[in-house]
């Protein structure tokens, strides 16, 4: 699908999604991840398959300032993680200071895009 198709609304959605997901407990993202068989990257790859066509210069979407710029700290944050893998387990998502952080700036950006 493509922006030409449906104004954005597709990709937008899917955005939302994913940052309604990087905002919930601890519980709910590891429930979802082995509910879908899928490791911890997938919640930053997921936000940032959406985020980047969003934002793209090509097929950006209204979007009001605050959003980008709560959405732009959220992936500052998730691309700012350290690769080490013991911050991407799933004691690390319930317990670390940096991924409560990426709980919090998910909140900000999904208020943000809340219209």
């Amino acid at each position: 699908m493509t922006f030409a198709d449906d104004g954005g609304r597709w990709w937008l959605a899917e955005l939302r999604h994913s940052v309604e997901l990087l905002a919930s407990p601890a519980h709910v993202q590891i429930t979802h991840l082995r509910r879908n068989g899928v490791h911890l990257d997938e919640l930053a790859l997921a936000f940032d398959a959406a985020f980047r066509p969003v934002t793209s210069p090509d097929e950006r979407i209204v979007m009001s300032p605050a959003a980008l710029t709560a959405l732009s700290a959220l992936d500052d944050l998730l691309s700012a993680l350290d690769p080490d893998p013991a911050l991407w387990t799933d004691e690390a998502l319930a317990t670390t200071p940096e991924w409560a952080e990426v709980r919090a700036a998910a909140r900000r950006a999904g208020q943000a895009l809340t219209p």
